[in-house]
Protein backbone atom coordinates (compact mmCIF):
# COMPACT_ATOMS: atom_id res chain seq x y z
CA UNK A 1 0.00 0.00 0.00
CA UNK A 2 3.26 2.26 0.83
CA UNK A 3 4.43 2.03 -2.80
CA UNK A 4 1.17 2.39 -4.43
CA UNK A 5 0.98 5.82 -2.37
CA UNK A 6 4.41 6.82 -3.29
CA UNK A 7 3.87 6.12 -7.11
CA UNK A 8 0.60 7.52 -7.68
CA UNK A 9 2.63 10.85 -5.24
CA UNK A 10 5.09 10.95 -8.09
CA UNK A 11 3.21 10.77 -11.14
CA UNK A 12 0.86 13.51 -9.46
CA UNK A 13 4.37 15.72 -8.78
CA UNK A 14 5.09 14.90 -12.42
CA UNK A 15 2.12 15.96 -13.86
CA UNK A 16 2.05 19.35 -11.74
CA UNK A 17 5.52 20.27 -13.02
CA UNK A 18 4.61 19.27 -16.80
CA UNK A 19 1.59 21.50 -16.63
CA UNK A 20 3.61 24.13 -14.98
CA UNK A 21 6.09 23.95 -17.94
CA UNK A 22 3.70 24.38 -20.01
CA UNK A 23 1.66 27.34 -18.46
CA UNK A 24 5.11 29.52 -17.69
CA UNK A 25 5.67 28.54 -21.27
CA UNK A 26 2.59 30.31 -22.50
CA UNK A 27 2.79 33.40 -20.69
CA UNK A 28 6.75 33.95 -20.54
CA UNK A 29 6.71 37.23 -22.99
CA UNK A 30 4.94 40.67 -23.05
CA UNK A 31 1.59 40.57 -24.57
CA UNK A 32 0.56 43.88 -26.82
CA UNK A 33 -2.52 45.06 -26.28
CA UNK A 34 -2.40 48.38 -28.17
CA UNK A 35 -0.08 50.39 -29.93
CA UNK A 36 -2.38 52.14 -31.95
CA UNK A 37 0.01 51.76 -35.17
CA UNK A 38 -3.68 51.56 -36.76
CA UNK A 39 -3.42 55.03 -36.80
CA UNK A 40 -7.38 54.68 -35.26
CA UNK A 41 -8.54 53.67 -31.55
CA UNK A 42 -10.12 50.84 -32.34
CA UNK A 43 -13.74 50.40 -30.77
CA UNK A 44 -13.42 46.26 -30.53
CA UNK A 45 -10.58 47.09 -27.57
CA UNK A 46 -12.07 50.35 -26.01
CA UNK A 47 -15.55 50.45 -24.46
CA UNK A 48 -15.79 54.38 -24.74
CA UNK A 49 -14.02 56.94 -26.17
CA UNK A 50 -14.34 60.61 -25.68
CA UNK A 51 -14.86 62.60 -28.62
CA UNK A 52 -12.17 64.14 -27.43
CA UNK A 53 -9.85 61.56 -27.65
CA UNK A 54 -7.60 60.82 -31.04
CA UNK A 55 -4.38 59.40 -32.70
CA UNK A 56 -1.34 61.77 -32.50
CA UNK A 57 1.90 61.04 -34.69
CA UNK A 58 4.60 61.17 -32.05
CA UNK A 59 7.84 59.19 -32.17
CA UNK A 60 4.92 56.48 -32.81
CA UNK A 61 1.33 57.29 -33.37
CA UNK A 62 -0.15 57.63 -29.95
CA UNK A 63 -3.66 57.87 -28.69
CA UNK A 64 -4.18 61.29 -26.61
CA UNK A 65 -6.49 64.12 -26.01
CA UNK A 66 -6.85 67.25 -27.79
CA UNK A 67 -5.94 70.08 -25.79
CA UNK A 68 -9.02 72.06 -25.56
CA UNK A 69 -12.45 72.78 -23.72
CA UNK A 70 -13.84 69.16 -24.63
CA UNK A 71 -13.21 66.98 -21.76
CA UNK A 72 -13.69 63.06 -21.59
CA UNK A 73 -12.65 59.93 -21.18
CA UNK A 74 -11.06 56.87 -22.76
CA UNK A 75 -12.24 53.84 -21.21
CA UNK A 76 -10.72 50.04 -22.68
CA UNK A 77 -12.01 46.72 -22.13
CA UNK A 78 -10.98 44.43 -19.16
CA UNK A 79 -7.21 43.32 -20.19
CA UNK A 80 -6.25 39.83 -18.85
CA UNK A 81 -3.15 39.62 -16.84
CA UNK A 82 -1.45 36.82 -15.56
CA UNK A 83 -0.87 35.98 -11.88
CA UNK A 84 1.79 38.12 -10.24
CA UNK A 85 1.72 39.57 -13.47
CA UNK A 86 1.77 43.45 -14.47
CA UNK A 87 0.40 46.17 -17.07
CA UNK A 88 3.01 48.17 -18.84
CA UNK A 89 2.48 51.37 -21.05
CA UNK A 90 4.06 54.75 -21.78
CA UNK A 91 2.19 58.37 -20.68
CA UNK A 92 3.12 61.77 -21.46
CA UNK A 93 1.25 64.50 -21.15
CA UNK A 94 0.58 68.27 -19.85
CA UNK A 95 -1.47 69.91 -16.91
CA UNK A 96 -0.40 73.75 -16.70
CA UNK A 97 2.56 75.48 -18.03
CA UNK A 98 4.10 75.05 -14.47
CA UNK A 99 4.63 71.88 -14.20
CA UNK A 100 6.66 71.14 -17.64
CA UNK A 101 10.18 71.94 -16.61
CA UNK A 102 12.20 71.80 -13.23
CA UNK A 103 10.26 70.91 -9.74
CA UNK A 104 9.15 67.95 -7.43
CA UNK A 105 5.15 67.47 -8.20
CA UNK A 106 2.66 65.47 -6.23
CA UNK A 107 -0.42 63.15 -7.28
CA UNK A 108 -1.61 64.75 -11.20
CA UNK A 109 -4.56 67.01 -11.28
CA UNK A 110 -6.85 67.38 -14.28
CA UNK A 111 -5.28 65.18 -16.97
CA UNK A 112 -3.83 61.27 -16.10
CA UNK A 113 -3.91 57.21 -17.10
CA UNK A 114 -4.89 55.00 -14.77
CA UNK A 115 -5.18 51.89 -14.60
CA UNK A 116 -8.13 49.94 -12.74
CA UNK A 117 -8.02 46.37 -11.10
CA UNK A 118 -10.84 44.63 -12.90
CA UNK A 119 -13.33 46.68 -14.71
CA UNK A 120 -14.05 50.51 -15.06
CA UNK A 121 -15.09 50.53 -11.27
CA UNK A 122 -12.06 48.86 -9.73
CA UNK A 123 -9.98 50.22 -7.46
CA UNK A 124 -7.40 52.59 -9.04
CA UNK A 125 -3.81 51.06 -8.88
CA UNK A 126 -1.91 54.01 -10.65
CA UNK A 127 -2.63 57.19 -11.77
CA UNK A 128 0.03 59.13 -13.91
CA UNK A 129 0.64 61.58 -15.97
CA UNK A 130 4.48 62.70 -16.56
CA UNK A 131 4.22 66.68 -17.27
CA UNK A 132 5.95 66.46 -20.18
CA UNK A 133 5.91 65.85 -24.11
CA UNK A 134 8.36 63.16 -24.16
CA UNK A 135 7.10 59.48 -23.85
CA UNK A 136 8.21 57.40 -20.57
CA UNK A 137 7.51 53.70 -19.92
CA UNK A 138 5.60 52.70 -16.49
CA UNK A 139 5.15 49.37 -14.75
CA UNK A 140 1.66 48.40 -12.80
CA UNK A 141 1.51 45.67 -10.62
CA UNK A 142 -1.94 44.32 -11.06
CA UNK A 143 -1.38 42.96 -7.24
CA UNK A 144 -3.69 39.43 -7.95
CA UNK A 145 -6.35 40.90 -10.34
CA UNK A 146 -7.20 38.59 -13.40
CA UNK A 147 -7.90 41.53 -15.38
CA UNK A 148 -7.24 45.14 -15.30
CA UNK A 149 -8.99 48.24 -16.99
CA UNK A 150 -7.04 51.28 -18.43
CA UNK A 151 -8.56 54.87 -18.18
CA UNK A 152 -7.58 58.10 -20.27
CA UNK A 153 -8.99 61.20 -17.89
CA UNK A 154 -9.49 65.19 -19.54
CA UNK A 155 -10.74 66.93 -17.32
CA UNK A 156 -9.02 70.18 -18.27
CA UNK A 157 -7.64 72.08 -20.92
CA UNK A 158 -4.32 70.50 -21.19
CA UNK A 159 -4.09 66.90 -22.71
CA UNK A 160 -2.71 63.63 -21.94
CA UNK A 161 -1.28 60.37 -24.16
CA UNK A 162 -0.33 56.74 -24.29
CA UNK A 163 0.80 54.20 -26.07
CA UNK A 164 2.11 50.45 -26.19
CA UNK A 165 -0.31 48.98 -23.88
CA UNK A 166 1.10 45.29 -23.10
CA UNK A 167 0.88 42.75 -20.27
CA UNK A 168 3.55 41.11 -18.65
CA UNK A 169 4.54 38.52 -16.30
CA UNK A 170 6.10 38.66 -13.08
CA UNK A 171 7.67 36.28 -10.13
CA UNK A 172 5.91 35.13 -6.94
CA UNK A 173 5.12 38.58 -5.04
CA UNK A 174 2.80 40.50 -2.22
CA UNK A 175 3.02 44.07 -1.95
CA UNK A 176 2.62 45.29 1.49
CA UNK A 177 -0.13 47.32 2.62
CA UNK A 178 0.39 50.72 -0.20
CA UNK A 179 3.28 49.47 -0.97
CA UNK A 180 4.21 51.42 -3.98
CA UNK A 181 2.34 54.05 -2.76
CA UNK A 182 -0.40 55.05 -4.76
CA UNK A 183 -2.09 56.29 -2.16
CA UNK A 184 -0.02 58.72 -1.03
CA UNK A 185 1.47 58.59 2.30
CA UNK A 186 -1.83 56.27 3.38
CA UNK A 187 -1.05 53.49 5.73
CA UNK A 188 2.70 54.48 6.64
CA UNK A 189 3.47 56.42 9.85
CA UNK A 190 5.93 59.50 9.49
CA UNK A 191 7.57 61.50 11.58
CA UNK A 192 9.05 65.16 10.65
CA UNK A 193 8.30 67.02 7.67
CA UNK A 194 10.68 65.42 4.94
CA UNK A 195 8.43 62.70 3.38
CA UNK A 196 6.69 63.27 0.13
CA UNK A 197 4.36 61.13 -2.20
CA UNK A 198 6.14 62.27 -5.82
CA UNK A 199 4.45 61.73 -9.14
CA UNK A 200 7.74 63.07 -10.68
CA UNK A 201 10.71 64.78 -9.19
CA UNK A 202 12.99 67.33 -11.28
CA UNK A 203 15.34 69.64 -9.32
CA UNK A 204 16.98 72.41 -11.55
CA UNK A 205 20.60 71.41 -11.84
CA UNK A 206 19.79 67.56 -13.91
CA UNK A 207 18.53 66.86 -17.15
CA UNK A 208 16.49 63.96 -16.88
CA UNK A 209 13.27 63.72 -14.40
CA UNK A 210 12.53 60.57 -12.62
CA UNK A 211 9.61 58.82 -12.08
CA UNK A 212 8.25 55.78 -9.59
CA UNK A 213 10.00 52.33 -10.40
CA UNK A 214 6.59 50.93 -10.18
CA UNK A 215 3.00 52.47 -10.35
CA UNK A 216 2.52 56.36 -10.37
CA UNK A 217 3.99 57.37 -7.19
CA UNK A 218 6.92 57.21 -5.08
CA UNK A 219 8.26 58.29 -2.10
CA UNK A 220 11.09 60.58 -1.51
CA UNK A 221 12.73 63.69 1.06
CA UNK A 222 14.75 64.75 -2.31
CA UNK A 223 12.65 68.04 -2.61
CA UNK A 224 14.27 69.55 0.49
CA UNK A 225 17.44 68.08 1.59
CA UNK A 226 17.67 69.76 4.72
CA UNK A 227 14.37 67.92 6.32
CA UNK A 228 14.52 65.17 8.11
CA UNK A 229 12.18 62.22 9.25
CA UNK A 230 11.01 58.71 9.03
CA UNK A 231 7.95 56.49 7.18
CA UNK A 232 7.53 53.51 9.22
CA UNK A 233 5.01 50.31 7.58
CA UNK A 234 1.88 49.11 9.20
CA UNK A 235 2.75 46.04 10.58
CA UNK A 236 3.63 43.26 7.78
CA UNK A 237 3.81 38.86 8.80
CA UNK A 238 6.33 37.29 7.16
CA UNK A 239 4.83 35.06 4.46
CA UNK A 240 7.55 34.95 2.01
CA UNK A 241 11.82 34.79 3.71
CA UNK A 242 12.77 38.18 1.69
CA UNK A 243 11.72 41.93 1.94
CA UNK A 244 12.47 43.56 -1.34
CA UNK A 245 11.74 47.51 -1.88
CA UNK A 246 14.01 50.08 -4.54
CA UNK A 247 15.85 52.79 -3.57
CA UNK A 248 17.91 55.48 -4.09
CA UNK A 249 19.80 58.11 -1.78
CA UNK A 250 22.92 59.88 -1.10
CA UNK A 251 24.28 60.11 2.78
CA UNK A 252 27.44 60.85 3.94
CA UNK A 253 30.25 62.18 2.14
CA UNK A 254 31.01 65.62 3.18
CA UNK A 255 27.69 66.91 2.24
CA UNK A 256 25.73 64.67 4.55
CA UNK A 257 25.95 63.57 7.50
CA UNK A 258 25.46 58.98 6.89
CA UNK A 259 22.39 58.95 8.79
CA UNK A 260 20.28 57.90 6.18
CA UNK A 261 19.20 54.11 6.17
CA UNK A 262 16.38 51.49 5.73
CA UNK A 263 15.87 48.98 8.73
CA UNK A 264 13.44 46.08 9.73
CA UNK A 265 11.91 46.23 12.69
CA UNK A 266 10.78 43.25 14.98
CA UNK A 267 7.41 43.36 16.60
CA UNK A 268 8.44 45.14 19.81
CA UNK A 269 10.24 48.01 17.20
CA UNK A 270 13.40 46.82 18.06
CA UNK A 271 15.72 47.30 14.90
CA UNK A 272 17.07 43.91 13.57
CA UNK A 273 18.62 44.33 10.22
CA UNK A 274 19.56 47.84 8.24
CA UNK A 275 20.72 48.96 4.88
CA UNK A 276 22.45 52.42 4.94
CA UNK A 277 21.43 54.94 2.24
CA UNK A 278 24.55 55.56 0.31
CA UNK A 279 23.27 53.89 -2.07
CA UNK A 280 25.60 55.46 -5.14
CA UNK A 281 27.24 59.02 -5.46
CA UNK A 282 24.82 61.88 -5.42
CA UNK A 283 22.08 58.91 -5.93
CA UNK A 284 21.21 56.49 -8.13
CA UNK A 285 17.88 58.52 -8.74
CA UNK A 286 19.39 60.73 -11.04
CA UNK A 287 18.57 59.55 -14.44
CA UNK A 288 15.64 57.34 -13.81
CA UNK A 289 17.68 54.46 -12.46
CA UNK A 290 16.63 53.13 -9.22
CA UNK A 291 18.62 50.53 -7.09
CA UNK A 292 16.98 47.17 -5.92
CA UNK A 293 17.77 46.19 -2.24
CA UNK A 294 16.39 43.31 0.16
CA UNK A 295 16.34 42.15 3.18
CA UNK A 296 16.68 38.52 4.05
CA UNK A 297 13.95 38.40 7.27
CA UNK A 298 14.94 34.62 7.99
CA UNK A 299 18.59 35.76 8.53
CA UNK A 300 17.43 38.74 10.37
CA UNK A 301 15.51 36.16 13.34
CA UNK A 302 12.52 36.12 11.86
CA UNK A 303 10.32 32.99 11.12
CA UNK A 304 7.26 32.52 9.13
CA UNK A 305 4.45 34.34 10.69
CA UNK A 306 6.10 36.77 12.63
CA UNK A 307 5.05 40.06 12.66
CA UNK A 308 8.02 42.85 11.88
CA UNK A 309 8.29 46.66 10.32
CA UNK A 310 9.73 48.12 7.82
CA UNK A 311 11.13 51.88 8.18
CA UNK A 312 13.19 54.48 5.99
CA UNK A 313 15.38 57.37 8.00
CA UNK A 314 16.47 60.55 6.76
CA UNK A 315 18.75 61.76 9.31
CA UNK A 316 21.15 64.46 7.25
CA UNK A 317 20.38 67.80 7.58
CA UNK A 318 22.68 68.87 5.16
CA UNK A 319 22.58 68.80 1.05
CA UNK A 320 22.89 66.04 -0.53
CA UNK A 321 21.32 63.85 1.83
CA UNK A 322 18.19 62.43 0.74
CA UNK A 323 16.24 59.09 0.15
CA UNK A 324 14.06 57.57 -2.00
CA UNK A 325 11.84 54.06 -1.91
CA UNK A 326 9.19 52.26 -4.04
CA UNK A 327 7.50 49.33 -4.67
CA UNK A 328 8.18 47.88 -1.44
CA UNK A 329 6.80 43.87 -1.31
CA UNK A 330 7.74 40.48 -0.32
CA UNK A 331 9.14 37.76 -2.57
CA UNK A 332 11.06 34.74 -2.06
CA UNK A 333 10.56 31.45 -0.53
CA UNK A 334 6.95 30.28 0.87
CA UNK A 335 7.21 28.27 3.39
CA UNK A 336 7.06 24.40 3.06
CA UNK A 337 4.05 22.91 3.67
CA UNK A 338 5.15 21.40 6.61
CA UNK A 339 6.08 24.34 8.29
CA UNK A 340 2.85 25.42 7.46
CA UNK A 341 1.23 22.72 8.91
CA UNK A 342 3.83 22.69 11.98
CA UNK A 343 3.24 26.83 12.42
CA UNK A 344 -0.88 26.17 12.58
CA UNK A 345 -0.22 23.47 15.29
CA UNK A 346 2.04 25.87 16.93
CA UNK A 347 -0.75 28.31 17.03
CA UNK A 348 -3.62 25.93 18.00
CA UNK A 349 -1.42 24.76 20.93
CA UNK A 350 -0.77 27.89 22.23
CA UNK A 351 -4.44 28.93 21.99
CA UNK A 352 -5.46 25.79 24.16
CA UNK A 353 -3.08 26.76 26.57
CA UNK A 354 -4.19 29.62 27.50
CA UNK A 355 -7.22 28.26 28.01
Amino acid sequence: MKFVIIIEGWKMKKIILVLSVVFLTGIAWADVYDNFESGVIDSAKWASIGTNWGILDSDTKIAWSYPGAVTGSLVSNEIAVSENGYLTLRVNGHDGSTKDADGFWGAVENHWVEVRGGGADGPVLARINTYENTLRSFKIDARGYSTVTVVGVDNGSDWVGMDDIATTTGTAHQLISNGSFESGLTNWTTTGTAWQALVKAKPYWESTPRFASEGGLFVSTYADESLTGTMTSEAIVVTQDTLTFDAAGYSGGPWGGGNNRFEILDSEFNVIATILGDIGAQGVLQGGTWVEKSFDLLAAGLNYGDTFYFRAIDGDTGSYGWIAFDNVRLTGEVPEPATIALFSFGILYCLKRKK
